[in-house]
């Protein structure tokens, strides 16, 4: 027992005299702050699981966008393309600019 507390009487002279935490006061302030990230990894993918698997599709059931939807349907447009050279109907359309470029 001794033994135990000179022990601990030196760290904790070390620690004062070199201005460091104790060791094992770091460990679990390291280990509290990996367990808070990984805490918030796992709550932004929840999030982005609710609104991509259940609030999308939610939104998309309501009348005013699903009426928007099939109208940019009706003209060729694609909303999730990337770009707007990715839609079929403008082919035509860059054919035409290419050729008046010239």
């Amino acid at each position: 027992m001794q033994r135990h507390a000179a022990g601990h009487g030196v760290r904790q002279a070390n620690a004062e005299r070199f201005g460091v935490a104790d060791i094992e006061e770091k460990g679990r302030a390291a280990t509290g702050r990996v367990g808070k990230r990984w805490l918030s990894l796992m709550a932004a993918g929840a999030a982005v699981a609710v609104v991509w698997g259940w609030l999308l599709p939610v939104v998309m059931q309501r009348p005013q966008v699903r009426r928007r939807w099939e109208n940019l349907q009706r003209q060729g447009i694609d909303p999730s393309a990337l770009y707007y050279t990715d839609l079929e109907m403008m082919e035509g359309l860059l054919r035409e600019l290419e050729r008046r470029r010239r």
